[in-house]
């Protein structure tokens, strides 16, 4: 009975370090440069030019998907280079 418990207790353990790879891998460290940070300084050096901003403009331009374009729109907006979205229609450039 007590070598189950132990062998519950060591896949416990096997199944949290799992899951905390997991999370390392998918959230990395606060303030580590990664691909999106150099896709929406991009971004905003695309946004100069132009009057409005779309994700379907951005998915053509940096050659990426629409989940990555949509969340670079997010951000984008966040900091103020372009207005709120309404729908699908582009959103117009603030800076």
């Amino acid at each position: 009975m007590n070598d189950d418990i132990s062998e519950m207790k060591k896949k416990i353990v096997e199944l949290e370090n799992q899951v905390k790879k997991l999370e390392d891998e998918t959230n990395p460290p606060v303030g580590a440069p990664d691909q999106d940070d150099m896709l929406l300084s991009e971004a905003i050096a695309l946004s100069k030019p132009m009057e409005m901003m779309s994700a379907s403009y951005l998915q053509r331009r940096l050659s990426i998907g629409y989940a990555r374009a949509a969340r670079i729109l997010d951000q984008l907006e966040k900091l103020g280079v372009i207005g709120s979205g309404a729908g699908s229609r582009p959103r117009k450039v603030v800076q």
